[in-house]
């Protein structure tokens, strides 16, 4: 016959679960935002050596691979920030002010449509692509500041 638990070991138990379910969906974000980050290297890494070669080094395959940085690094982005305030919002994880001030609706929304329109496979010419480059002065250093700020809070989060 089993033997039934006292109040104090079903909240043990119970607050032991939680633990490690936020552990869990903590490093699946850590994951996804490990993704987006190479894409956001390969793409800054590709921005330094056309800076130095200069634009003669923009060549079509180059702006193929330029372009497929950026589409994914977003893409990417886009399920991260997605991931991470539907964890929040549910209380899964613990939300942090740094990201969260990060996490405008302006910038949300074009990582969003820009996003759609990469994965959604659209005609090279949507406006939600063509669009996204409006924005190129400030989206990605957005974008850079914002993953750090991920970081720093999953190195906080993650040894819980």
């Amino acid at each position: 016959m089993e033997r039934k638990l006292n109040k104090e070991e079903r909240v043990r138990l119970a607050a032991a679960d939680k633990a490690s379910r936020t552990r869990k969906h903590l490093l699946s974000l850590h994951h996804c935002l490990a993704r987006s980050d190479v894409m956001r290297h390969h793409h800054d890494a590709l921005v330094a050596e056309i800076s130095t070669e200069g634009m003669d080094a923009f060549t079509a395959v180059v702006k193929v691979r330029f372009f497929a940085y950026l589409a994914f690094w977003f893409t990417a982005l886009a399920g991260v920030i997605e991931r991470y305030e539907d964890l929040r919002n549910s209380g899964s994880i613990p939300g942090d002010p740094a990201v969260d001030l990060l996490l405008t609706t302006e910038f949300k929304d074009i990582v969003k449509r820009f996003r759609n329109s990469v994965a959604h496979c659209s005609e090279y010419d949507d406006r939600r692509t063509l669009e996204f480059f409006d924005y190129e002065d400030k989206v990605p250093d957005h974008a850079a500041l914002l993953a750090t700020a991920f970081h720093a809070y999953l190195k906080k989060h993650k040894g819980q």
